[in-house]
């Protein structure tokens, strides 16, 4: 939301804090599609959330190693939650 005010013209016109939001967000953006969509965005949802991780066929669970990058991930977004 931050990043969306940051960008509309006003007081709060302010382009670059917008693009340093996004910089630092773009591993995140990346990471929720190393698979395809919506796997990831599935899979970050059960972890951080506890939501179902069940998703249908041809669909299949995340590999072991694209879970262990969107922990890795998460883990970066919640640190980067306390500094926005």
């Amino acid at each position: 939301c931050d990043m969306v005010w940051s960008t509309l013209p006003g007081e709060r016109h302010n382009f670059s804090h917008a693009l340093s939001l996004n910089r630092k967000l773009c591993p995140i953006f990346r990471g929720l599609f190393v698979e395809s969509n919506p796997i990831p965005i599935k899979e970050a949802m059960h972890l951080k959330y506890d939501s179902s991780p069940h998703l249908r066929l041809p669909l299949s669970r995340i590999s072991d190693d694209n879970r262990q990058q969107l922990l890795d991930l998460l883990g970066d977004l919640a640190e980067l939650e306390h500094t926005i």
